[in-house]
């Protein structure tokens, strides 16, 4: 099952993460006024730590620094779920 847990806007984008505890993954899709959602990364994580991220479709195309940001916020929102959890 997967449940939204947080979201962000990155002029002209807009992220929505959602994640499933039981399988270890979240999933970030971006959106914006001329396009349909699209999921641009995966993130493998383990008790509330971020361990592997892979990048999908536009999203390969952006910056590290791009990239990095957005693994920032998703890693951040992660842990924090996990916090929140025993």
């Amino acid at each position: 099952m997967t449940d939204l847990i947080g979201g962000w806007t990155a002029e002209p984008d807009a992220f929505e993460l959602y994640a499933d505890d039981t399988a270890g993954e979240a999933h970030l899709l971006r959106a914006n006024d001329s396009e349909p959602s699209e999921q641009v990364a995966t993130f493998f994580h383990s008790s509330g730590v971020t361990r592997a991220t892979i990048w999908r479709g536009t999203a390969s195309n952006e910056s590290n620094l791009w990239r990095e940001a957005q693994r920032a916020k998703s890693a951040a929102l992660i842990a924090a779920r996990h916090a929140g959890r025993p």
